[in-house]
């Protein structure tokens, strides 16, 4: 194809009426025999180095170059921001998950430890640190402050009554210091005659992280989901 036909289509492609210049545009060697998609474009580019810049009149040629000169600028920099958006976006999806990851483990090892004081220390001042100063403890015909809830467990730890806690977290929410949690228990209260009850919950709980670095308790709400008895 001759370098007049590939002028000529694509001036046609942009419905651009030819028009003869006084200055013909003269091809170095080489630019005709490109493949044909690339060979109009790389014709006009060479064109429009080599055209003086004086000229009054530029060729409808150079006019279709600069424009796809633009359009591929414009696009190569869209495409560069959406790609640094999407990395920076994955970026802080990694962080963020590494951050949950930190909290779940943190909040399962104070729960593990709470247990233990719950089954083992049997401290309730020990207790008293695992829940924030306005703690609250909510359920069906129950609803507990900070001392209440520690009152509560200073006269079963004097009664003797012994506790086993068998817990599982089924879902939990991280968001900056503060964490929300779904979780299940079955809680077995064993009295010193040996009779037993056993509780299970459904608990929503909301987990506040303090200025010392520690998660603790901060609403607990319990859907009790039935209890039974053996003597």
């Amino acid at each position: 194809m001759s370098v007049d036909s590939w002028y000529e289509m694509a001036c046609r492609a942009h419905n651009m009426k030819l028009k003869q210049t006084k200055e013909p545009v003269t091809p170095i060697a080489g630019a005709i025999a490109a493949p044909e998609p690339l060979g109009c474009l790389t014709w006009c580019y060479v064109a429009r180095k080599r055209r003086p810049s004086r000229t009054s009149k530029r060729h409808p040629a150079l006019v279709l170059l600069d424009e796809f000169d633009r359009l591929a600028r414009l696009a190569n920099r869209s495409t560069c921001a959406v790609l640094f958006v999407l990395l920076c976006a994955s970026c802080n999806s990694v962080q963020v998950d590494e951050v949950a990851a930190e909290t779940e483990a943190a909040i399962a090892q104070r729960v593990s430890s709470y247990i233990r004081v719950l089954t083992e220390v049997r401290d309730a001042e020990a207790a008293a640190d695992y829940y924030t100063q306005d703690a609250r403890l909510i359920g069906p015909g129950t609803d507990q402050n900070r001392a209440s809830i520690v009152e509560g467990l200073r006269e079963a730890f004097r009664s003797g009554m012994q506790v086993r806690v068998n817990r599982r977290t089924l879902e939990i929410y991280v968001y900056g210091d503060a964490a929300y949690e779904i979780a299940q228990a079955e809680d077995t209260i064993i009295s010193l005659d040996g009779s037993s009850v056993t509780m299970r919950n459904n608990m929503f709980i909301r987990w506040e992280k303090g200025n010392d670095g520690q998660w603790r308790f901060d609403r607990v709400l319990l859907s009790p989901q039935g209890s039974s008895g053996q003597r």
